[in-house]
């Protein structure tokens, strides 16, 4: 009888504390969320999460602090959770650095940084001023508060153009401080060790470079990733819950009780 209450009061520890972990293993893991899905991909890419490097492929989930590359063959699209997307030209490199999504204190944001080539951002802009999407670069930030950004990187300069919406660019260089508003179909550029100076039309030769690189929405397809992950953190979960019960039933028939030494400090 104590032994079988000693069972029970032992599962219902385990099942109402996130992150609990014992002895003689991991049972249950706390999962960090991640903040958007890989739409597309045209050629070979490279993800380094966690500080390991994968080759990156539609349907893989991408997180905080995860850095994206393309080949010199490739192009790549990210769906954020809050249904912005960024798109990677070939020989790119993002950073996911900050991102907020929250429909309580409305407000969508997200923070990237770029180290080499170019991307272009498609902002869903749910809460007006409180909607933002921000690119950095070793020279500037660049952001939109409308929809449509461009920005790449040319030697010393950073370039960013506003398709749709208004954006701006923000110089980093303490001696030349500074910002440039930029409203759409104009252009802006950022070069060490210079001011900025005002924004001019984007020339048509340049529309048609940034068409080049798409961007848009896939919905359906986020739908049927975030489906997957459910389905296959269910049947994880199912399977840790019997190895769980096959654990602690041994315990019990040998007469050791369960260690909670490791769990969590509330």
């Amino acid at each position: 009888m104590k032994k079988s209450i000693l069972y029970i009061a032992a599962l219902l520890a385990l099942l109402i504390t996130p992150g609990l972990t014992l002895a003689d293993g991991a049972i249950v893991e706390t999962r960090v969320e991640g903040v958007g899905w890989v739409t597309a991909l045209d050629g070979r890419a490279n993800i380094i999460s966690n500080g390991e490097s994968f080759a990156l492929e539609v349907g893989r989930e991408v997180f905080l602090g995860d850095e994206v590359s393309t080949s010199i063959d490739a192009t790549a699209m990210i769906e954020l959770n809050d249904g912005s997307v960024v798109a990677l030209a070939p020989l790119s490199r993002i950073k996911i650095t900050s991102f907020a999504y929250n429909e309580e204190t409305k407000e969508n944001k997200s923070y990237l940084k770029l180290f080499a080539g170019s991307v272009r951002g498609l902002l869903r802009n749910l809460f007006g001023s409180s909607s933002k999407m921000s690119f950095e670069t070793e020279t500037s930030v660049a952001g939109v508060k409308g929809s449509d950004i461009s920005v790449w990187l040319d030697g010393d300069e950073t370039v960013v153009a506003v398709n749709e919406g208004s954006g701006f660019i923000k110089s980093k260089d303490r001696n030349f401080p500074g910002s440039v508003g930029i409203r759409a179909g104009f252009m802006g550029r950022s070069v060490k060790g210079a001011s900025l100076k005002r924004s001019v039309a984007i020339p048509d030769k340049l529309k048609a470079k940034i068409d080049k690189l798409k961007v848009k929405r896939n919905k359906s397809s986020v739908d049927r990733f975030k489906k997957k992950k459910e389905k296959e953190l269910k049947k994880k979960q199912g399977d840790k819950g019997k190895k769980t019960k096959k654990k602690f039933k041994k315990r019990i028939k040998s007469g050791k009780k369960p260690d909670f030494s490791n769990r969590p400090a509330r």
